[in-house]
């Protein structure tokens, strides 16, 4: 039998090594990494295959477009691929936080007349079928357990709560039965950190189409709203003006034990990213680029 220094000694490694994982920032690599986008396949959408999307070009600890516009554009999309879509390249496969398994590139293949994609193969189905992220490397990034978890019917009811009172704010006459919530999600983004619903709510009205992004935090006996993002549609009947953010994952870049939220927004005929992190206690917008569209 150990003797009670014994364990006490034991305890003490243990918790520093806890400490070391998750209280101290990882080291910036120097290597620059891309930040993908997985969609998972659609029924009926062509090409029914998992599809790789560029989001960002991480450099240290700032993001950056992933492929440059004007002159250049031509050029850097061709190298992009020499570089990143070669067949059977494969990139680590991330869900919640985690690392799920690893996805291989299949062949380059755009989606759009202004789009630089790939379709691929996973090693392991991402869960419920929804959208995932890889990286082009996991330099840099901080993984953990998959923090995405059902929330429970209380936290759905305050999510619609808060959601409905800042529509009204807005001038939305909002009712209960009218809201739409396309996508919700429930997670926490931090370890040991408090549960936090992230999605979306929208509200057709004859003339408007009301869109938020919402982000709350529950803490004890209150909820704090960490994100919002609202958007105002004046043309119902076509959505030529219609933005809808919805959650894509989250994932620890900068390896500070905060993961940063990762949001992609569909316009008429085009789509873009936000990467949103957390600075001095504050949520803010970090990034927005990508995508691609007509």
């Amino acid at each position: 039998m150990r003797s009670p220094l014994v364990k006490a000694v034991a305890l003490l490694i243990v918790t520093l090594s806890w400490t070391s994982t998750f209280g101290q920032k990882t080291e910036t690599p120097k290597q620059e990494r891309i930040l993908f986008a997985v969609w998972a396949p659609q029924k009926g959408k062509t090409p029914e295959a998992f599809l790789l999307d560029p989001v960002a070009r991480i450099k240290g600890t700032m993001l950056a477009a992933p492929l440059p516009e004007g002159k250049d554009a031509e050029a850097a999309s061709v190298n992009f691929e020499k570089t990143y879509f070669v067949a059977g390249t494969t990139y680590p496969l991330l869900f919640g936080g985690s690392e799920l398994g690893s996805i291989t590139v299949e062949k380059a293949e755009s989606i759009s007349c202004e789009a630089e994609t790939a379709t691929a193969k996973v090693s392991k189905p991402t869960p419920f079928g929804l959208d995932a992220l890889a990286v082009s490397t996991l330099q840099g990034i901080r993984t953990h357990d998959n923090w995405r978890h059902a929330a429970p019917e209380g936290q759905k009811a305050e999510f619609v709560r808060v959601g409905s009172e800042y529509l009204k704010v807005h001038g939305a006459e909002t009712l209960l039965e009218k809201l739409k919530i396309p996508s919700l999600r429930a997670t926490r983004l931090k370890p040991g950190g408090p549960d936090v619903l992230i999605g979306n709510i929208s509200l057709v009205q004859k003339s408007k189409v009301h869109d938020l992004f919402l982000v709350i935090q529950f803490e004890p006996g209150k909820t704090r709203t960490l994100i919002s993002s609202y958007h105002v549609s004046n043309d119902p009947e076509d959505g030529k003006d219609r933005q809808q953010e919805k959650f894509l994952d989250q994932i620890d870049l900068d390896g500070d034990g905060t993961d940063e939220i990762v949001t992609i927004s569909g316009y008429y005929e085009s789509w873009d990213y936000a990467i949103y992190r957390e600075q001095n206690g504050e949520w803010k917008l970090a990034y927005k680029g990508g995508g691609g569209g007509c």
